[in-house]
């Protein structure tokens, strides 16, 4: 398939995941691929991406280790993401990386050695989501999860499938306090939850 034809197939997709076409069935549960796409999409409406994230759009899937749930889902998002890496946002090349890890402090290490655009929380936080919060704010990375109670408290972004169609949760604060200012446009296609 020619460069051409892939983006044109890519901005149909991306088109029709955002709800301008297709829908997903509310006992369907949301393909890796299709969420990937999604939070990826969600990340060309970042204003302040470039200064973020530098020349490349760096995404980690954080996968916590001796979790199984965070281990299956997160090998999952991880192909998911992968699937698209041939891809650019903002005119800059989409990289996609696993970052495996224990504890928050390793998390820490692994992420103040480079300019990540976003991290991808694989599996619930649950205890950790605090430490992880402040740490992503700190450093300006925006957060992405799949569980969808996070993003109400205080994680940034999140794709459900509850409902018939797949919906793009956005907490507009914590998406701000980690450095991202994203398009009005966006906020409107999303759901906002407060923290």
């Amino acid at each position: 398939m020619s460069p051409a034809h892939k983006k044109a197939a890519l901005v149909t997709a991306l088109l029709g995941a955002l709800g301008f076409a297709g829908a997903v069935l509310a006992d369907e549960k949301l393909a890796p691929e299709r969420a990937a796409m999604i939070l990826l999409r969600a990340l060309s409406y970042d204003r302040s991406l470039a200064d973020r994230a530098g020349d490349r759009r760096v995404v980690a899937v954080a996968i916590r280790n001796g979790d199984a749930e965070s281990k299956a889902f997160g090998s999952g998002m991880l192909l998911g993401f992968k699937h698209y890496e041939n891809l650019t946002i903002q005119d800059k090349p989409v990289s996609i990386l696993k970052l495996s890890y224990d504890q928050t402090v390793d998390l820490e290490r692994q992420l103040r050695g480079g300019k990540f655009a976003a991290v991808y929380f694989a599996g619930c936080l649950d205890a950790s989501l605090p430490s992880v919060r402040d740490l992503t704010r700190s450093l300006h990375i925006l957060s992405m999860t799949g569980c969808d109670v996070e993003v109400s408290k205080g994680l940034s972004l999140a794709v459900s499938a509850a409902s018939e169609q797949a919906t793009i949760l956005l907490n507009l604060g914590a998406s701000r306090r980690e450095g991202a200012d994203f398009s009005s446009d966006f906020s409107r296609r999303a759901k906002v939850v407060d923290f």
